[in-house]
């Protein structure tokens, strides 16, 4: 992770060591700033199943800084997730899950609950278990720093779905399908329940998103695997959506990866 001085566009230090010892990532998946800690990220780590607090000033001001665990999905009933935000009462994430899009946990009493179901997408869904929809359906779930929406932009397809929280509650409020993804499943008798792949003339969604109070930024690729192959994921088009109406589109002059990449 890079610290940035983006007002004089300066490189301050880099924070963040491979590897499987205390306070170290083997595969970070995603990344929001705090809602909760002031100046501070939080990473989760796919494959220690963690999630990682960083604060900033610590990072720039300690010579060995370590960051702090906020949660550990390995304690008690595991799942993995692949995105992950915190608001005060509760943890949102999004992965492998038996049922159910988003899963909603408890900070205090640990309780699950899972909300919504994937988009019919006009796929033979007795072919295709919750898990293999969850492979194909990922992308970069975004808190508002205001903490009352969520947003989960995905890069597979061109969708994009926006959650109010209400309480200890989320309230789906509207989503966005451009198009579906195109896929299959590796292999139906296999063992790997989720292996799911998209199709070499899938067309790849929005690989990059952030979000203010007020603006969804979207990064959008429109790319296949069969005409621009490791160009994947570049794109050159930003859309941006205020309060979830419409997206306007503007143009880079040079195609980009993914900020967070």
């Amino acid at each position: 992770m890079d610290i940035i001085d983006i007002k004089n566009k300066t490189f301050i230090k880099r924070s963040g060591i491979i590897g499987r010892g205390p306070g170290e990532l083997l595969l970070p998946f995603s990344i929001n700033i705090s809602a909760i800690e002031r100046n501070s990220v939080e990473v989760y780590d796919v494959y220690t199943n963690k999630l990682f607090l960083y604060n900033i000033d610590s990072i720039i001001n300690e010579q060995h800084y370590k960051p702090t665990i906020i949660f550990n999905g390995t304690n008690g009933k595991k799942f993995k997730y692949f995105q992950i935000i915190r608001t005060d009462s509760f943890i949102i994430g999004t992965g492998l899950f038996p049922k159910g899009r988003y899963l909603i946990r408890n900070v205090e009493n640990r309780s699950l609950r899972f909300k919504y179901d994937y988009p019919d997408d006009n796929t033979d869904n007795t072919m295709y278990s919750n898990e293999n929809k969850a492979m194909i359906y990922q992308g970069k779930l975004l808190l508002k720093p205001d903490k009352k929406y969520f947003a989960y932009v995905m890069d597979d397809c061109a969708g994009i779905e926006i959650c109010m929280i209400i309480g200890n509650d989320i309230k789906k409020v509207k989503e966005i399908y451009y198009y579906f993804p195109k896929y299959k499943v590796t292999d139906i008798s296999s063992d790997l329940s989720n292996a799911a792949v998209t199709l070499r003339n899938n067309i790849f969604g929005f690989i990059d998103a952030c979000v203010t109070n007020e603006f969804i930024y979207t990064l959008y690729s429109g790319r296949s695997i069969n005409e621009f192959k490791n160009d994947l994921f570049k794109g050159n088009t930003i859309y941006v959506d205020r309060k979830s109406t419409r997206l306007n589109s503007s143009h880079t002059d040079i195609s980009r990866m993914p900020s967070s990449a």
